[in-house]
């Protein structure tokens, strides 16, 4: 509008002024008029010029519209232009973009291209791959179908002659054992393949040496006697005969060559078995002698008698052999007495020769022992006399060399002459002695031993007079006479059952934790440490941290002792720590082996300053530190006498130490000494147990348990035969409920249907001992779960460590159930994980902790608390798996999992089950598990000039590598460790149990049980 308005008034001012253009201006026409943008400011001068009248107010408006409608009109042609120019930089930009993107979608296309030929690459080199698998596999398969044709081949072979072994051993078995009686084809539980081959050739020698006794062969016989059985016969006969002079006469025979020639004839027979044995060989000359004991023991042996009092170590030993030589050689004549007597065969003969077979080499044992222990017992007397004999030689040359003797009477004179020259001549027959018996080396170290402790005695105290010493020579022996050939069995150890029945279950290998008390050796504190922590520890405010109630008491009860001792001597009273180191002393002394006087001294002192407390706890200390402590314990003594040496009576070192004063410092350094005392004393009484335990375990324990069972129950358990079978069931009657209820459930079921009855065959030791170990102690009692069973009274003192195994084990399996479901639930092989040793240290922290939970479910308050705790347990141990593998458990199984833990600890687990009733199996291969690993290399193999490196492993490390091994198979691999310590324990008890009451208890009753089995069927 405002366009059309300016147009309009410039049209009408061409017009008013359309007559001056004589003026000179020329006007544009109309059709170009809006192209035309004229000089405003030259216009309107030109008709100011023109027409200067027209200047009038009303044309001044007009003009000033006009110019503000002309310069309107020039903004709009500017904003036209400006919008123009915009427009056209959009198109610019647009057709820029557009190029862009043409050029992205290029780009986009040649990567794609590229890709595209990537994968092509790809999908040949995968081509070229699967090709290459292919080729391999069929190789792998070619080589698989080999091995197994081979494996084929070689089952065929085994199938062929195991098949020939075992119609050989039927044959065998018809012919020796069983006289036409039928075999079972099938053995339940089998035989190994060397148990059998070894029952088989024991069998076979025993049939051959009893035909030999009984057919006379060239060589093999005596004069006036038809064959060997004859020659045993007329032994026998000999050694039966009674009367008053039958012991000379007898004496008299023995020295005869025919008697010699019988008892050769007789072991001539033997010798196939007898070469077996590593044990001393028997002689006629032992034969005999087994034969004269047996019959005129009384009156050749001396007596025994049970009282220790007044005998060596050596005596005591020497009786005790003795006992079980005259028990052996009883044993020895009752079975050649059977043989000699036997009418049938072979069985009654062959059952008999087995049994002097498996009799000889303990026997040989025993009556070896027993001749070095008379030796011994021989050599001691003699030492103990050249002892007497220098005594009496020092003093009397003494007397005669010392100056001031010079005015002694001619006849004391004439006493120690002749004292000197007797003497002398008694060592010299001493030592010619000693030489035959010992041999020259050690009679000369004898001698000397006895020329030292005389000097000793001479030098320690006065030397009775000669008259005392001629007159009775035997006293001067009794005074300091310390030493003996072996460490005396202690009174406390003799009295304490438990602890010489835990000495004969501890491996050798183990005897250094041997303790007293059964607790673990004491570490050693320092003395500033227990000094600090001292009334602290015996505070009733730390009650909470203990684990029961009686420590709390016990805190208290020790804190009001302690305290009233400060309160006393704050108020200047010094009796109560008088006895306190009157008390300390006496302990000292006692244990003071050296006879020092000094703390016996100490004693009749009473303190009346805190510095003369320290005083006379420092001369205690040091008596201690010197004299009795070891150097580790000793350590933790010196350091506390330098803090007193340097701070005599100081109140620094108190409150240095954290105590409110003086005399609770001297109260804690009386505390010191007396628990230092107290260990040195535990440590002196475990050495000496240390010392001792391999003479008990391998000498004299099992007589010692065999002696305090038969106190116990009132009957004698040396002699099996002499005991009623009916009177062992009325003593023993847990005992033989055991028996008898394990004889009920089992049946014995191949043993009895493979070696015929054990009650008549007296070759089925070996099965009768396997079913004691597994079928009697593992399965009807360790894991006997049919009702309630009361302990054996041959296992009582097993009972703790009988309840500990079930326990255990029975957490063992659940903890082995749950780590297969962990394992199973973060996808990690249990064979990569359990068969690592050691186990990765994350794992091992949380079996630990899971297996602390189980051991402790029964403090739990409910179920849900248990499963709550036990699965996030596990929860863990499955985490610690997946990461040594790199896995990770998802939510998914997680949540099983938990499910798994709830089913385990229900009891409705099938992997639970299953691990149930392998853990039976493991315990009884761990049980019956015998150490084949030291049988020669020639006997494994068959070829001879193979040699083998020397192998120091023991028993017990060959026993943990074979329960590794079977652990592992069985799904117990993450507790290998516990297993076999829980195997070597249960291995010990019943190894242990059937040493000690086999043949006199558990026999007897096995045999009474399968009678009464055999009539119930």
């Amino acid at each position: 509008r405002r366009l059309k308005a300016a147009r309009f008034i410039q049209a009408a001012i061409r017009r008013h002024f359309l007559s001056h253009h004589a003026h000179g201006i020329k006007f544009i026409p109309h059709e170009k008029e809006a192209d035309i943008d004229p000089p405003l400011p030259l216009f309107f001068g030109m008709m100011a010029n023109l027409h200067p009248g027209l200047e009038t107010s009303e044309c001044r408006i007009k003009r000033a519209k006009l110019r503000r409608l002309i310069q309107e009109s020039q903004r709009q042609c500017e904003l036209e232009a400006c919008l123009e120019e915009k427009f056209i930089k959009a198109q610019k930009r647009r057709a820029l973009d557009r190029q862009f993107k043409l050029q992205r979608v290029w780009r986009n296309m040649d990567r794609v291209h590229a890709n595209r030929i990537l994968h092509q690459k790809d999908d040949f080199k995968w081509l070229e791959r699967v090709s290459k698998a292919e080729c391999q596999f069929q190789k792998n398969m070619e080589q698989r179908k080999w091995h197994a044709m081979q494996q084929v081949q070689h089952a065929q072979s085994v199938f062929r002659k195991v098949r020939a072994v075992r119609t050989i051993q039927a044959s065998i078995r018809r012919h020796f054992l069983f006289s036409g009686v039928g075999v079972a084809k099938k053995q339940e539980p089998q035989m190994t393949q060397v148990m059998a081959a070894t029952l088989i050739q024991r069998h076979t020698r025993n049939a051959q040496m009893s035909q030999k006794l009984r057919v006379a062969q060239s060589g093999n016989s005596v004069e006036g006697l038809s064959s060997p059985l004859k020659a045993l016969q007329y032994l026998v006969d000999l050694f039966s005969s009674k009367g008053e002079n039958a012991l000379d006469s007898v004496q008299v025979a023995m020295q005869q060559p025919k008697t010699l020639t019988s008892a050769q004839c007789v072991l001539s027979c033997l010798e196939p078995s007898l070469k077996l044995h590593q044990s001393p060989a028997l002689d006629e000359r032992i034969l005999l002698t087994g034969f004269l004991i047996a019959n005129f023991g009384s009156a050749i042996m001396p007596a025994t008698t049970t009282t220790t009092t007044g005998k060596t170590d050596i005596e005591q030993l020497s009786a005790l052999a003795q006992a079980r030589v005259e028990w052996g050689s009883k044993q020895l004549f009752r079975i050649c007495r059977d043989m000699s007597s036997s009418t049938s065969f072979p069985c009654p003969l062959t059952e008999s020769v087995g049994h002097l077979v498996c009799l000889v080499p303990v026997f040989c044992r025993w009556f070896k022992e027993w001749k070095e222990l008379d030796k011994e017992v021989l050599v001691q007397s003699v030492q103990q006399s050249a002892q007497e004999t220098w005594v009496i030689y020092l003093h009397a040359t003494a007397c005669l060399d010392n100056p001031s003797n010079i005015f002694l009477k001619e006849e004391d004179r004439i006493k120690h002459e002749a004292s000197k020259k007797g003497s002398r001549e008694h060592i010299k027959r001493i030592r010619i002695m000693l030489n035959k018996v010992v041999g020259s080396d050690r009679a000369v170290a004898i001698l000397k031993k006895a020329k030292k402790w005389a000097h000793q005695q001479q030098q320690e105290q006065d030397v009775e007079r000669p008259e005392t010493i001629l007159s009775n020579p035997n006293e001067s022996s009794l005074t300091g006479q310390n030493n003996s050939v072996l460490e005396s069995i202690p009174d406390w150890l003799e009295s304490n059952e438990a602890l010489v029945h835990t000495i004969l279950l501890t491996d050798p290998e183990d005897f250094y934790t041997l303790t007293w008390d059964g607790s673990p050796y004491k570490p050693c504190i320092s003395a500033e440490a227990f000094l600090s922590s001292f009334w602290y520890n015996n505070s009733s405010h730390d009650g909470m941290t203990h684990s029961s109630f009686g420590h709390t008491v016990d805190a208290a009860m020790r804190r009001a002792y302690w305290m009233g001792i400060v309160t006393d001597l704050q108020g200047g009273k010094f009796h109560t720590v008088a006895r306190l180191l009157n008390e300390l002393c006496n302990k000292i002394h006692d244990m003071d082996m050296r006879g020092s006087t000094t703390a016996k001294k100490m004693t009749i002192l009473n303190p009346t300053t805190m510095t003369n407390i320290l005083e006379l706890a420092v001369k205690a200390a040091n008596i201690l530190s010197t004299q009795l402590e070891s150097p580790a314990r000793s350590t933790s003594t010196l350091e506390w006498m330098d803090l007193i040496r340097n701070n005599m009576a100081n109140d620094e070192v108190a409150a240095s130490l954290g105590m409110e004063s003086l005399e609770h410092f001297v109260v804690a350094s009386l505390g010191f000494l007396m628990e230092k005392t107290d260990m040195c004393k535990l440590d002196i009484i475990n050495f000496r147990l240390i010392q001792v335990a391999p003479l008990i375990q391998s000498t004299v324990g099992l007589d010692y348990e065999t002696r305090k069972f038969a106190m116990l129950h009132g009957f004698s358990n040396s002699s099996p035969d002499s005991v009623d079978s009916q009177y062992l069931k009325e003593q023993l009657k847990h005992t033989w409920e055991w028996i008898r209820t394990s004889v009920a459930t089992h049946r014995l079921n191949a043993i009895t249907e493979s070696h015929g009855s054990l009650r008549a065959t007296g070759d089925c030791f070996e099965a009768r001992i396997l079913f004691m170990k597994t079928r009697a102690f593992v399965d009807g009692l360790l894991f006997y779960s049919r009702g309630s069973l009361n302990m054996p009274e041959i296992l009582e003192l097993d009972t703790q460590r009988i309840l500990e195994i079930r326990q255990e084990a029975k957490c063992l399996v659940i903890a082995s159930a749950l780590a297969l479901h962990a394992s199973n639930a973060v996808r990690v092989g249990t064979g990569s994980i359990f068969s690592t040793h050691p186990l990765p240290n994350e794992i091992d922290v949380e079996k630990e902790h899971l297996k602390s939970i189980l051991m402790g479910a029964k403090y739990e308050v409910s179920q849900e608390a248990l499963v709550e705790k036990v699965s996030v347990s596990v929860i863990s141990l499955a985490k610690a798996m997946g990461a040594v593998q790199s896995k990770e458990l998802s939510e998914t199984n997680t949540t099983s999992l938990r499910n798994f833990v709830a089913a385990v600890l229900r009891g409705d687990d099938p992997v639970l089950k299953l691990l149930d009733n392998r853990i039976r199996h493991l315990f009884c291969f761990m049980c019956k598990w015998q150490n084949d690993a030291t049988v020669p290399v020639t006997l494994k193999t068959g070829r001879v000039g193979m040699t083998g490196t020397h192998n120091n492993n023991t028993t017990k490390d060959f026993f943990v590598k074979a329960v590794g091994k079977e652990s592992k198979q069985r799904g117990f691999g993450l507790f290998v460790n516990e297993l076999s310590r829980l195997g070597l324990v249960a291995r010990s008890i019943i190894g242990l149990t059937l040493a000690i009451h086999h043949e006199s208890i558990l026999n007897i009753m096995l045999m009474e049980a399968l009678g009464e089995d055999d009539r119930t069927r």
